[in-house]
């Protein structure tokens, strides 16, 4: 469920999209483009984007990451000050091929998001459940976007996403076959949904 688009704002000049203690979630800036190519060919992170044998360059991450879908946002989050991974949210409503696909219609209010920590020194310790919750917690509170449902996809084979989403309030729904293209091969998904009355 990837798709993008890029804040349509001066980056330098804007708040970030929200702040939860000492994660930011900030525009994606011309400056991030070689980071998140370095972090994508990190095997234990590109793996299980587009799988180890994509070219993961600038051209990639402006065609990818860059691109300009207007119902999806896009950012880079940091931790403590230091960027350390990415995030998008959507509304499902804007892709109705995964709206059926998840069994949902436009007025679920259901939103997507598609994540990773890109130091992967960081794996293991809980900052990807940290980012998950956080931004599953704003886009479900008063302050989001107005998401009702949340979805998210991790190939079958990740257990490290799938146990990170889970601790994050997410559960699995069902399994999606031949969901994802991961190296030129496809590979089944799980449908992971998380509502506002989990705690997290």
């Amino acid at each position: 469920m990837a798709g993008g688009r890029a804040a349509r704002r001066d980056p330098a000049l804007s708040e970030p999209f929200f702040v939860v203690d000492d994660l930011v979630f900030r525009a994606i800036t011309d400056d991030d483009v070689a980071r998140l190519a370095s972090w994508l060919r990190d095997p234990e992170v590109g793996a299980w984007w587009h799988g180890v044998t994509e070219t993961y360059d600038s051209a990639f991450v402006r065609e990818h990451l860059l691109d300009h879908e207007e119902h999806v946002t896009k950012a880079i989050v940091e931790l403590a000050g230091q960027p350390i991974g990415f995030q998008q949210w959507y509304s499902l409503a804007g892709e109705p091929e995964n709206l059926e696909e998840c069994g949902l219609v436009a007025s679920d209010d259901a939103f997507g998001i598609d994540q990773f920590v890109g130091e992967s020194r960081l794996h293991g310790r809980g900052v990807g459940t940290r980012q998950v919750r956080a931004v599953a917690e704003w886009l479900l509170g008063p302050h989001g976007p107005g998401a009702r449902l949340l979805v998210t996809d991790p190939v079958v084979e990740n257990a490290g996403a799938v146990r990170c989403y889970e601790k994050a309030g997410f559960e699995i729904v069902k399994r999606l076959p031949a969901h994802e293209m991961i190296d030129g091969h496809p590979r089944d998904c799980w449908l992971m949904e998380r509502r506002p009355s989990v705690a997290g």
